[in-house]
């Protein structure tokens, strides 16, 4: 099965070797001696066609050199970072973490020497390559959550009337709205831990591997797999959470 993640992740490292300086400077220069060219040697069209083909030549170069080059794939996955809209320090450095431990993965993928394993391991880092925007993604519905006070307040409320047994049903049916969304606010807290401890023990094995120069019973491809299952399940928990925040009343 085709991996759905992975057209993304390459459209995004694609748009950002196309607007890297590198290209804009190979570009210019192509466009320069063109028209050079057609200023000072008019009907020259084989000088014209070779700097277009060096412009060309140029611009894919530098979209290869980016694939190939792991400092470049992390500042191109990286997602606009919102960290100011958080307040949440516990949540700030959840963010900062998964971006860490991303980064650190794929330096320490791209340092083995074994083709195939090396691809091997590039190809199961690529599926959860948006881990940082998705706990920032949750860091800031849980915040708006947290924050929302006719939510707090009506939880406060319906769960004292609840106590004193004085809940209608429509009050009734809206407390057990508002203690599903708290519910997955913590299942979401508890998944963000999970998912940074496992991206944690992924790279250590990494290194593992990246000092043996091998993959010891599958642990790694394993361990990577269970982190793009986390991931998959952040993304699940985020749509779903949007979906109840949605229909409250």
């Amino acid at each position: 099965m085709d991996d759905p993640t992975r057209v993304p992740t390459a459209r995004a490292v694609l748009v950002y070797a196309l607007g890297r300086w590198q290209t804009a400077a190979v570009v210019f220069l192509a466009c320069l001696g063109i028209a050079a060219t057609i200023l000072l040697l008019p009907g020259n069209l084989l000088l014209v066609l070779a700097w277009l083909l060096l412009g060309i030549s140029g611009v894919v170069g530098i979209v290869v050199l980016t694939f190939r080059d792991p400092d470049a794939m992390a500042e191109a996955l990286r997602p606009p970072r919102a960290l100011t809209q958080l307040r949440t320090p516990a949540l700030r450095e959840a963010v900062r973490r998964a971006e860490a431990y991303q980064t650190a993965l794929r330096r320490a993928v791209a340092t083995i020497t074994r083709p195939e394993l090396r691809a091997s391991l590039e190809l199961i880092t690529a599926r959860f390559g948006d881990a940082p925007a998705l706990v920032l993604a949750l860091g800031q519905t849980i915040e708006r959550f947290q924050s929302d006070p006719l939510i707090q307040a009506d939880l406060a409320r319906l769960r004292g009337e609840q106590r004193r047994g004085q809940l209608s049903p429509a009050e009734q049916e809206h407390l057990e709205n508002l203690e599903q969304l708290a519910a997955m606010v913590r299942e979401a807290q508890a998944k963000i831990e999970a998912m940074l401890a496992q991206l944690g023990s992924s790279y250590a094995e990494v290194q593992t591997i990246s000092a043996a120069g091998e993959i010891r019973g599958g642990r790694i491809e394993q361990a990577l797999a269970e982190v793009a299952d986390r991931a998959q399940e952040l993304r699940q928990l985020s749509a779903a959470l949007e979906e109840v925040y949605a229909a409250r009343p």
